[in-house]
Parts: C-alpha cells; sequence; structure tokens
C-alpha cells in the first residue's frame, strides 16, 4: 500500500513561498484596495528599490509614464485578470504586467502586479518581424523546403514568377518547375552538395504554370537549428531570362562579326593579290624607261613617268598595308620573338629616314638614360610600326623639325616620333587609328595613311602586348608615343 504523502508545516510552506519569491526574476508588487503597496519582492527591489507602504500610484507614475492606475480599479471592480505591455525608462526595459486578485483570507482581498521582462522576447519578435517583411518584399524568388525536398514557403516573388500560389506548391517538389533539360546527374550533384552541408549555385532552365520557359539563377543553401542539425533548405533564385536572351545575342552578333571579318580579310587578300602582280610589272618598267631611255624622252614623258614610278610606289604601300591587315584579322600573322640589339632599331631608323628627308626638315635621333643593351621583342614588328609613325611624321611636316626618341620608363621601353606639322583636331585623335578611316577637313585628312597604316600599326602593338598612345596640337605637330614591355634579360 502505497505511504501517504508527508505534508509540508505551515513554517515550512512560508519558508518555500519566501524562497521562490526570493529567487525568481520576475517583479512582483502586492497592494491592497487602496493602492498601498504591501509587498515587494527580491527581484523588483533590486531594481527599483524598496516601495513598501508608498502609494502605488504615485510611486509608478514617475517609472511608468504612461501608468494608469485605472488598470488597477478595473481589476478590482471586475475581478478579470488584466494584462498589458509596459516601458520602464528607469531601467530601459519592456515588461508585460499581469494584474489579478487574489484573497489571503476572508474577505480581505489584494492586488498582485506581475512585472515579466520581455524585452529579449520583443527584439526576437521584432527582428522576426523585419526578416519576415524582407523576405516577402524581396525582389528575388525564395523558397524553403524541408530536408526531403518538399516546399513549406514561397514568397509573393515566387508566385509572381512561376505563376504558382501557396496553395498549389505546398508540400510537393521543386521538381515541378522541370523543363526536362537538366539531367538527373546535376540533380544528383546539387543534392550530393546540400546536404554536406555546402552551398550551390548554378542556373536552371525551367516551365512555368503556364508552360512558358524561362531562365534563373538559384543559390541553394542549408539551414540549421542551435544543434547546429539542417532542419531546411533555402533557395533564394533570380530571373535571368533577359540576360540569358543578350548574352545569346551578342554571341550572335560576334559570331556573324567574325564570319564578316574573315570574308573581308579574304576579299582584300585575294584582291591585293591580283593587284600586287600587275603593279609590279608597272613599276619595274617604268623604272626601266626612267633609268635607260631618258634621252629619247621629253621632260614632260620623263615628269609623267616620275609620276607613274611614285603612283605606283603609293599604291604599292597601300596593298602592303592591305595584306599587312588582312593577315592581323585573321590571325596569320605570327609573333617572331628574339634577343637583339636596341642598336639594331636605331640603324634600321637612319637608313629609312636618310632616304625620304625633306628639305626643310631637321631630324634628329636621341636615346634616353638607363636604355638596355639587348630587348626581346619582334624586331620586324617594331621597325614596321615606326616606319608607319615616321612616314606619316615626315610627310605631314612641311618644315621644321622631326625628332625620335627612345627610352625606358616604368611602363617599358618607349619609341617616340615628334614632329612640328600640321597636327590632328582633338575629336580625330582616337578615329586615325580605325580601319579605312580619313580626317574629315583640313590638311591632315590624310593623316591615317589611306585608313591603313595607323590602323596596322595599332594591331601590331597589341600583339607585341604594348600600347601606342598619342598628343597633337593643330598647327603645332604631334607625338606619337609606342610602348612595349621590357624583360630583364
Amino acid at each position: 500500500m502505497k505511504e501517504k504523502e508527508e505534508s509540508f508545516t505551515i513554517e515550512e510552506c512560508n519558508s518555500l513561498i519566501e524562497l521562490v519569491l526570493k529567487t525568481t526574476v520576475t517583479g512582483l508588487i502586492i497592494k491592497d484596495k487602496d493602492n498601498n503597496i504591501r509587498f515587494v519582492n527580491k527581484s523588483w527591489e533590486e531594481k527599483h528599490g524598496d516601495c513598501r507602504g508608498k502609494k502605488c500610484f504615485e510611486y509608478l507614475k514617475g517609472r511608468i509614464p504612461k501608468y494608469d492606475d485605472c488598470s488597477g480599479t478595473k481589476v478590482i471592480e471586475s475581478g478579470e485578470t488584466f494584462i498589458s505591455e509596459e516601458y520602464l525608462p528607469c531601467d530601459n526595459r519592456l515588461y508585460e504586467v499581469k494584474r489579478q486578485l487574489f484573497e489571503i483570507s476572508p474577505g480581505k482581498i489584494m492586488l498582485a502586479e506581475v512585472f515579466v521582462d520581455i524585452t529579449e522576447r520583443k527584439e526576437v519578435e521584432e527582428r522576426a518581424c523585419t526578416f519576415s517583411s524582407i523576405v516577402e518584399q524581396s525582389p528575388s524568388a525564395i523558397v524553403i523546403t524541408d530536408t526531403c525536398g518538399k516546399i513549406e514557403y514561397i514568397n509573393p516573388k515566387f508566385t509572381c514568377l512561376t505563376g504558382y500560389t501557396m496553395e498549389e506548391v505546398k508540400g510537393k517538389n521543386p521538381r515541378i518547375l522541370k523543363s526536362g533539360e537538366s539531367t538527373s546527374e546535376e540533380y544528383k550533384g546539387l543534392w550530393n552538395t546540400i546536404k554536406t552541408g555546402k552551398e550551390w549555385r548554378g542556373e536552371f532552365h525551367n516551365r512555368k504554370k503556364n508552360g512558358e520557359l524561362y531562365w534563373e539563377s538559384a543559390s541553394i543553401s542549408p539551414l540549421r537549428n542551435l544543434k547546429g542539425e539542417i532542419t531546411h533548405f533555402l533557395a533564394i533564385k533570380e530571373d535571368i531570362t533577359e540576360r540569358k536572351k543578350m548574352e545569346d545575342e551578342l554571341r550572335r552578333a560576334k559570331e556573324q562579326a567574325e564570319v564578316a571579318n574573315r570574308v573581308k580579310g579574304e576579299f582584300l587578300a585575294n584582291i591585293s593579290h591580283e593587284l600586287r602582280t600587275p603593279m609590279n610589272s608597272i613599276l619595274g618598267f617604268s623604272k626601266m624607261l626612267v633609268t635607260k631611255s631618258t634621252e629619247n624622252l621629253t621632260e614632260k614623258q620623263i615628269k609623267g613617268l616620275h609620276m607613274i614610278n611614285e603612283s605606283g610606289e603609293k599604291l604599292l604601300k597601300l596593298i602592303n598595308h592591305i595584306l599587312e591587315l588582312a593577315r592581323l584579322e585573321g590571325r596569320k600573322t605570327e609573333l617572331i620573338l628574339e634577343v637583339f640589339p636596341l642598336e639594331d632599331i636605331i640603324l634600321e631608323v637612319e637608313a629609312f629616314t636618310r632616304n625620304i628627308i625633306k628639305d626643310k626638315i631637321t631630324f634628329s635621333i636621341h636615346r634616353g638614360e638607363s636604355l638596355p643593351v639587348s630587348i626581346f621583342s619582334d624586331r620586324k614588328k617594331i621597325v614596321q610600326i615606326l616606319i608607319n609613325l615616321l612616314s606619316n611624321a615626315i610627310k605631314f611636316t612641311h618644315k621644321g623639325e622631326v625628332n625620335f626618341t627612345i627610352y625606358r620608363d616604368e611602363s617599358g621601353i618607349v619609341f617616340s616620333v615628334k614632329d612640328t606639322g600640321v597636327g590632328i583636331e582633338q575629336e580625330n585623335i582616337t578615329r586615325i587609328f580605325d580601319d579605312f578611316k580619313k580626317l574629315g577637313k583640313g590638311e591632315a585628312k590624310n593623316y591615317a595613311d589611306g585608313g591603313l597604316g595607323l590602323a596596322t600599326s595599332k594591331k601590331l602593338a597589341l600583339m607585341l602586348n604594348g600600347q601606342i598612345n598619342v598628343e597633337s596640337t593643330p598647327g603645332k605637330g604631334s607625338n606619337f608615343s609606342f610602348t612595349i614591355p621590357y624583360f630583364k634579360i
């Protein structure tokens, strides 16, 4: 038979109650029907002082700005429990206040006011509310599933994107959006990633409720509880359909441009070869006539032969530029990299300018300090670029100076061609490097040498990992600088 449980004595009950009141963190005020404070527990006393014997209204009015003693009166009159939230600025905390009547002896009624600190709870609730609003108003589609992949939540953007409502997708797997284009291996890789606690990023070509296909970029991450266990998966999705369309259009445009460039290059190469053969014959015969048959020709005829030669040389130069440009655009030009003395470049410049320098033009060569003896690059292409730059400088300088300078700075080896010629208008600076571009007005309208010399030079410079810069003032001259990287040998 079960032994009778031992009961507490009155003294033990009082001690137990006193212990509970002292150790509880909840603040407690007990007042009589006349609003006199008869008791406060230790938690309240430690925070707000001993207020026993004081009028509750007078005491709390200074501590709770919106304290309404009528709430206590209402409890006394109605006998109902009354709960409110009240802020105490004295300790900067928010409390849930519960007011309740209790009878301590027949006919003796007291009112208990219990102050429960809910500051942290409210902060958590407010943060949760804020996060909920962020998710609801997010411009990204958000999906939360359980660990089996069953949908538990979608935000409004998901409905806007796919056409599915929460009622239609709850408990279902996101594969309802599958278009059939992704393989089972891809989905398997996704699940293996997120189940091991890692984030998965990728793209899907999915199908909306109305059957329309769309592209989305997705980031899927695991959500964990306080124990670190995975409880849910969070998917954040962006509609990238327009971006994909743009990428496709750009890719098609690029392919078309490459085809057009290839066809143009092949055409230019073929037509140039066809022109070069007869042009060489014309030049050969005209030179032979000038050198061997002048005694039988009149001065006018000799002048005409010289004009044929000059025009032929210009045309042959143009043909060579076209061939070089076609090779560059067709990526048929190869670099021949070697170590060679820098002085070789200077010697070739001297040899070239010696034959074409005009009267009334002073040509000079300057060497900067700290120049290396040798460099590693493509010698022929450097010379080709410099010949183009020097040809233009001499051609468009009627009198004055053309200076060629080599120096080294932090960017590499710099070749500078400076003249006191006609100069270039500022708005035309970038156009002179375009294929088949001539400037529109003034003496410099042919500065680009048929629209090919500088275009070819720029492409060659890029092949050498270099660059060409220009500074120019109309009527005062130009400074073209060609820079290539320097590799210490």
